[in-house]
């Protein structure tokens, strides 16, 4: 609840003391809420590249990372 609440203080004051025209205001207003998901969205691919670079092959060897020494 407190970061909802945080939210519509960030909205009210990103349109109430921004400097841009209106219409930049009322869009950064609505685009606001974006920025966690953006965040998740962000740390989950991470994760994803990392655990798939991390998994061992079918010869039970790690995959390597280097580009000097290439995967057999």
């Amino acid at each position: 609840m407190a970061i909802a609440a945080i939210y519509v203080i960030g909205v009210m004051w990103g349109l109430l003391v921004g400097d841009a025209r209106p219409g930049a205001r009322v869009a950064l207003a609505v685009l606001w809420p974006i920025g966690p998901l953006a965040l998740i969205v962000t740390l989950a691919i991470l994760l994803g590249a990392a655990a798939i670079a991390l998994l061992p092959t079918r010869s039970g060897r790690r995959r390597s990372v280097s580009a000097g020494n290439p995967a057999s």
